[in-house]
């Protein structure tokens, strides 16, 4: 398990687990993010998927079936993870050891869980996936490199408590 806390956004996490070579559901805070990256050139050999909203589990449970000999990449927003799990259980059950989990700016969850309510739904089942990160970006302003101190976040996901370090 590894969580990663990254100052930036866009410097290849995604891309990274898209290209790896195992099944990958990477998810993702926004749909125009999951459309870009499924529209994009870098991607058209990836065999991916986007799924949100009016993307259904049958649409799903097809691409799973189509994918044999390829690896699943399946990109979605927190809100769509249920259909992505639905789908894993009727075709083969086996979701959790199957697939490497990806939660890509994770910040936002936190940040949005005010009017997006369903954004942590995934977070039930982060700890079931034999392989999984967390991808959280902090922001640090400028103030940052004068207090030259160790910025510790601690979450509590599911009876797992987690602190994350990262020296600044």
């Amino acid at each position: 398990m590894s969580f990663f806390i990254r100052p930036l956004t866009g410097i290849g996490a995604t891309y990274s687990e898209i290209k790896a070579q195992r099944h990958s559901i990477i998810i993702e805070p926004n749909v125009p993010v999951i459309i870009g990256k499924c529209n994009s050139d870098k991607h058209k050999n990836d065999n991916l998927l986007g799924v949100y909203e009016g993307v259904t589990t049958d649409r799903i449970i097809k691409y799973l079936g189509a994918s044999r000999g390829k690896y699943y990449k399946i990109l979605t927003t927190p809100e769509s993870f249920t259909k992505v799990k639905d789908a894993f259980l009727i075709f083969n059950g086996k979701i959790y050891n199957t697939c490497f989990l990806l939660i890509d700016e994770a910040h936002k969850t936190i940040k949005d869980v005010d009017y997006r309510s369903d954004i942590v739904l995934p977070m039930n089942d982060f700890f079931k996936f034999k392989g999984r990160r967390w991808y959280l970006q902090l922001r640090l302003n400028s103030v940052t490199h004068v207090l030259k101190r160790t910025v510790s976040v601690s979450l509590r996901l599911n009876l797992h408590t987690i602190t994350l370090r990262r020296l600044i």
